[in-house]
């Protein structure tokens, strides 16, 4: 039995594994140029005299040196005086064994799926062990994350862009997921991954309710972490939205027979909604995070909604860094994930004072690092709440303080008090 077939059985059988890395070590010993489009690091070789080679072959690389057979086994015998593995031969078998330049890539797609295997098989055993879903959970979506290649020249750049104009054209122009309010999606481009939208308001204007019309608009699952209402009220919100019928009279149960199918309407299409409230009171960020990552992996969810932030807790300091830490992490989870993440915010209460109570970006509680980290701010402001002989009685204002994806400004909704409604005035249309 040769030295090779030897060295194969060892491995019970996976005999394409190490084809595999042999026509890959091959390939590159005789195209050293295609280290540039190398996608497998030295963890993904099973046998340990590969991952030996790759490396000698990345040390010559990074030093600007030849890479072919003779120099890979100067560097082997330099960097392992005491290993006595017939290196030269070896190396030689590699190269010359290599039938196509399809092969690199061949084998790396090979390499990744059985590194893939192996890993999850790690992941289970760990799992077994340790009883550690949290860690199970993000292992396996680091896991399933794709490279991705940040250098681009203009065409493929240019390219791409009009594939995505192509895209959004489809969708009349608005690449996120829509909120149902046309103006508003006209302008921010709908909820867009990965991005951080904060939206804040004084008490009683509508916040809560805005945002969950938002979801109730989305055929995409989504995550509503609600701080403030059990999960119950935040059910009977979504009837009355949904309905139709005031929630006033779903609540004390005083509604009629036509009410009352339109109700039954509403449960049934509110059940083929995928929206996952998390109701937990003290909330802190690492448990919304890791909460997050669970519904993402096993639900697939598309946004995520948090109510609200100045309630979610950290470990800091004082209060100023502990909304930063909060509001830092929200968009690293927005990026992590590859959803929209969208926030609720508190306003300052000197906002009462102004003479026309609108509030800005500059008004949100802690707002230095919100108006840092967020992509989209935005606020909300109804008139006749402060205002008895208001012109815009049944409206609801939504003030863009800032938008990286277009302009900023005020735009004005129909508002539905009896049943937390928010939709497009009459002149504007809907979709």
């Amino acid at each position: 039995m040769s030295e090779l077939q030897e060295r194969y059985s060892r491995y019970n059988g996976s005999l394409s594994v190490i084809q595999a890395e042999m026509a890959f070590i091959g390939a590159v010993l005789l195209h050293p140029e295609k280290m540039m489009d190398v996608k497998i690091g030295a963890n993904h070789f099973t046998d340990h005299h590969h991952r030996d080679i790759f490396e000698a072959i990345q040390d010559l690389e990074s030093q600007g040196k030849m890479i072919d057979v003779i120099t890979v086994d100067d560097r082997l015998r330099e960097k392992l005086p005491d290993d006595d593995f017939n290196w030269l031969p070896y190396l030689g078998k590699c190269a010359n064994d290599v039938y196509s330049e399809t092969g690199f890539h061949t084998s790396q797609i090979v390499m990744l799926e059985k590194h893939h295997k192996r890993e999850i098989k790690k992941i289970a055993e760990t799992l077994f062990e340790d009883n550690d879903s949290d860690a199970a959970i993000q292992s396996l979506m680091n896991l399933d994350k794709v490279e991705r290649k940040f250098t681009h020249a203009t065409a493929e750049a240019a390219l791409h862009a009009i594939e995505a104009a192509q895209e959004y054209a489809k969708h009349d122009g608005i690449p996120g997921l829509r909120t149902g309010l046309k103006l508003l999606d006209e302008a921010i481009g709908g909820l867009q991954s990965p991005d951080l939208y904060v939206v804040g308001a004084r008490p009683a204007m509508g916040k809560t309710a805005m945002i969950i019309n938002w979801m109730l608009n989305h055929d995409e699952p989504c995550a509503f972490f609600s701080t403030e209402q059990p999960h119950e009220q935040v059910g009977l919100r979504m009837i009355s939205m949904t309905s139709g019928v005031s929630a006033r009279k779903i609540r004390t149960a005083k509604f009629d027979e036509s009410e009352n199918n339109r109700m039954a309407y509403a449960v049934t299409k509110l059940a083929g909604k995928k929206i996952f409230i998390h109701d937990q009171g003290y909330l802190t960020i690492g448990d919304l995070m890791r909460e997050a990552r669970r519904l993402k992996y096993n639900h697939g969810i598309k946004a995520i909604y948090v109510d609200y932030i100045q309630r979610v807790r950290a470990k800091a300091e004082n209060r100023r860094l502990e909304v930063a830490e909060v509001v830092t992490s929200l968009k690293s989870l927005a990026k992590e994930l590859g959803v929209p993440v969208i926030a609720l915010a508190q306003v300052s209460r000197n906002v009462d004072k102004l003479k026309e109570p609108k509030p800005g970006m500059s008004d949100l509680l802690e707002s230095g690092v919100i108006e840092q980290e967020a992509d989209v701010v935005m606020t909300l402001y109804r008139e006749e709440e402060y205002f008895d002989n208001s012109q815009f009685k049944g409206t609801i204002e939504i003030i863009i303080c800032k938008n990286r994806h277009g302009p900023t400004g005020a735009f004005r909704f129909s508002w539905l008090p009896e049943t937390m409604q928010v939709k497009n005035l009459a002149t504007e249309g809907n979709y």
